[in-house]
């Protein structure tokens, strides 16, 4: 079966707040146990996976049995799984860029209710980076059936601040360890007071009395956590389709272009028109009492005429073949008998002037 790819850009918490679930809150070290795949049906902000080509499933799916077989796999390859920086793992072949290790996932664990969870060692670098808080979400990458969307192999983790997520935040990590405590075994945190604690943190965060219930804390997060992923979705909409001035020229440039590129037309058709003109009445398509007329119609016009206007080729020339006229071209005049002598004669009248002349 084919398997797909997701480098998911997605975070359960951010990384000081997931150490909850595993360290105590003021512990000063990374934390050791981070959830990487939730549990039950998830997806990204931007539609995957499905807007995937190729992939029929909707949802990634993490469940036992699904933990079950990602972890076999995991125990068979016998090698840790990478953390890195930014997913430079997979994108040192396109970059050429080292790609160093943040730590290492030495052992999964899965949690019914929270989902994959990893046991993690860091490097040195890496844990100075979050204690610091310099980088705080996370971002697995993993293998998933195309049909089901079940969550197949862990490829590798990734340190990130540009999560699919992260602007869920620090709140719902909170309510994240307050029902989810009791669950994680070797957490160290079960008194009812440590998580009143949890809880109250909770309730300042989303402006709730501190003695506001449980349901009704929990209440106002889903819907506070709802309206955060909705608010995601548009800001991914709306990037892609926001203005790109590189793709786009000012507005006074185009309405300059513009008026120049008209200007050009408007001369190449009046010198088009003008020759066509000069052309038609040469070979007598227009007769010059016609030429006041097309001069003033449009250049289509003109064409449109033109296409079928035959040359009228008795007007083209003269009637005596460009030929002079006998003689210099002056009116003769003669009496009655002169014109009978011609007539005997058979002579014109302007040879009879000149012979006369003679």
């Amino acid at each position: 079966m084919k398997k797909f790819i997701a480098a998911l850009e997605w975070v359960p918490a951010p990384l000081t707040q997931c150490a909850a679930l595993a360290i105590e809150l003021d512990d000063k070290a990374a934390p050791t146990r981070i959830r990487v795949i939730p549990d039950g049906d998830f997806d990204a902000v931007d539609g995957r996976p499905g807007n995937i080509k190729g992939v029929k499933a909707k949802k990634w799916r993490m469940d036992a049995a699904i933990a079950e077989k990602v972890i076999a796999q995991f125990t068979q390859r016998g090698i840790d799984v990478p953390v890195d920086y930014e997913h430079q793992t997979i994108k040192a072949a396109d970059n050429g860029r080292p790609a160093p290790a943040a730590g290492w996932i030495t052992g999964l664990e899965y949690q019914s209710g929270v989902g994959l969870v990893a046991l993690v060692r860091w490097t040195d670098a890496a844990a100075a980076h979050l204690m610091a808080g310099e980088y705080r979400y996370l971002s697995p990458v993993f293998f998933f059936d195309p049909d089901s969307g079940a969550v197949q192999s862990l490829h590798s983790l990734a340190l990130t601040n540009t999560p699919a997520l992260g602007a869920l935040g620090e709140i719902a990590a909170l309510v994240q360890q307050m029902v989810s405590l009791r669950r994680l075994p070797g957490s160290g945190r079960t008194t009812d007071e440590e998580l009143t604690m949890d809880k109250t943190k909770v309730l300042v965060a989303l402006g709730l009395p501190l003695d506001t219930g449980d349901d009704t804390a929990l209440t106002s997060l889903t819907a506070l956590v709802q309206k955060t992923r909705e608010q995601e979705v548009q800001i991914t909409e709306l990037k892609a389709t926001q203005f790109d001035p590189a793709k786009h020229i000012p507005l006074t440039e185009h309405t300059k272009l513009t008026g120049e590129l008209a200007a050009l037309k408007d001369a190449g058709d009046k010198a088009e028109h003008e020759r066509m003109m000069q052309a038609a009445l040469d070979d007598a398509r227009i007769l010059p009492p016609n030429e006041a007329y097309w001069r003033a119609q449009s250049l289509a016009a003109l064409q449109a005429f033109l296409k079928d206007a035959k040359p009228l080729a008795a007007l083209k020339g003269t009637q005596t073949g460009d030929k002079k006229p006998e003689g210099d071209g002056k009116k003769v005049t003669l009496n009655d008998e002169e014109m009978a002598v011609c007539k005997s004669l058979g002579l014109t009248p302007e040879k009879f002037a000149a012979a006369k002349g003679d």
